[in-house]
């Protein structure tokens, strides 16, 4: 499987991405905003990371495709659909890119092809994405891409030994605006 967009492309992840996978989550702010992200990280937690793709994705469970830079040919990042469930048709979107590369849109655009991927090839009717209430950015990136805020989730999950907030977002089919050619 290859997304290709005007800024990024997603493919599978492979084995020899664990070291750009560790790169990327040298500085703690990856695992900050993600629920199961360990840290600190290490070369195994990569290794373990992309094997377990590979199997949700064979059992249809997970879709996590590597976002790759077309401006330098590097693993810029992770986009996925969770939690696919195919009788009710709806998945949970989850995503992260590594310092460097984030405010140049990759995220936005890689979101736009994996909701493309979602509502088209696999048919959900919705997709949902869970944001730790701090995270304005992703919420932003959320809310851009016509997701609609529908409710908090007070003290939810554990994060770092604290309880924290979740704010529940979704996105049904009907909205769904796919990328126009201009914007790739």
């Amino acid at each position: 499987m290859k997304l290709e967009g005007a800024a990024v492309v997603l493919r599978a992840f492979k084995p020899s991405d664990a070291p750009a996978v560790c790169a990327a989550m040298k500085d703690g702010s990856v695992a900050r905003w993600t629920l199961y992200i360990p840290w600190p990280y290490k070369k195994k937690d990569a290794v373990k990371f992309i094997r377990s793709r590979k199997t949700r994705w064979r059992k249809g469970k997970d879709y996590c495709l590597a976002v790759v830079c077309k401006e330098d040919g590097r693993l810029a990042g992770s986009v996925s659909l969770l939690r696919v469930d195919k009788k009710h048709k709806v998945a949970e979107m989850g995503y992260w890119l590594g310092a460097r590369y984030r405010g140049k849109g990759l995220a936005a655009e890689a979101v736009a092809l994996l909701l493309g991927l979602g509502f088209k090839k696999l048919g959900m009717e919705k997709i949902r994405g869970h944001v730790f209430a701090e995270n304005r950015a992703s919420q932003r990136l959320l809310e851009k891409k016509g997701f609609k805020r529908e409710g908090l989730l007070r003290k939810d999950l554990v994060k770092r030994g604290k309880r924290r907030d979740l704010i529940a977002y979704g996105l049904l089919k009907r909205e769904y605006k796919p990328l126009k050619a201009r914007e790739r």
